[in-house]
């Protein structure tokens, strides 16, 4: 062993003064404080080194299963191994058309619809389109209210009571199931002949109940209105509720639509 490597306090400095002579075999005073310790051997380094290198292999080793333990439960997914979410890789369906409300086994559907949920068929108003249908059905023992319901395709039914609308107190209300609805195929036909938009529009179908007599003003009867609109002019035909035509009423273009094109074809409104 080299004196560098002996601990400098293997002798304590009072026990070589209180102990007399040194024995022989007695180990050689420290060095000064001061002195240079000796050069080390080239292999004392590389055993050194490669204490150190195994030393960081085993830290690394061991804090590998605290990082996969804290990787599991994170929040936050590795973007390695994240998968893309449905919404952003399968596109939104888009909602199909409308069906049209306005024929005549739509309309009985609706009726049927309207008997089951208020247990009656009189109404004072009846509005069917593509997609949507109203009805105004009179409160039994009220004559100034009224319950308003309304129709969604999808949406299904909704209901308040309320106001019936201008006329509705003084109204007579009609039985929907008493209308033979198989009418409206002709009547249809004939709007479209005297309205004769170039392409095929939005039809709404309104049912009103006559008025009773009040005064001077005699009672009048229920009519129905075909309503054809395609989100430039609007036109109507009025009738009475067994198809036959009473006014005609030619397409108008609405004051904010724009004016048609120089090459558009097809009758003018």
């Amino acid at each position: 062993m080299t004196v560098g490597d002996e601990p400098r306090d293997a002798v304590p400095e009072g026990w070589r003064k209180a102990s007399g002579p040194k024995p022989a075999d007695a180990p050689p005073p420290p060095e000064p404080e001061d002195a240079a310790p000796e050069p080390e051997s080239g292999a004392a380094p590389r055993q050194r080194g490669a204490l150190a290198v195994l030393a960081l292999i085993a830290a690394l080793v061991c804090c590998y299963p605290v990082w996969d333990v804290l990787r599991a439960h994170s929040s936050v997914p590795d973007r390695a191994t994240a998968t893309p979410s449905p919404s952003a890789s399968v596109p939104a369906a888009r909602p199909g058309p409308r069906p049209d409300l306005t024929t005549p086994e739509r309309i009985r559907a609706l009726i049927a619809d309207l008997e089951r949920r208020t247990g009656r068929t009189e109404v004072v108003s009846f509005s069917v389109s593509d997609g949507f249908a109203w009805a105004t059905v009179p409160v039994p023992g009220d004559r100034e209210r009224f319950e308003n319901h309304t129709y969604g395709s999808g949406r299904g039914w909704s209901s308040f009571t309320g106001s019936g609308g201008t006329d509705a107190a003084d109204s007579t209300p009609i039985d929907l199931a008493a209308i033979d609805w198989d009418v409206l195929g002709g009547l249809y036909r004939r709007v479209d002949a005297e309205l004769g938009f170039p392409t095929r529009p939005r039809r709404t179908l309104r049912l009103k109940a006559g008025l009773a007599a009040r005064g001077p003003f005699r009672a009048t009867p229920p009519e129905l209105s075909v309503e054809l609109d395609d989100h430039t002019r609007i036109g109507w035909v009025e009738a009475r509720v067994d198809g036959t035509v009473t006014e005609v009423h030619k397409p108008v273009r609405y004051a904010f639509s724009a004016p048609p094109r120089p090459d558009a074809t097809g009758p003018a409104g």
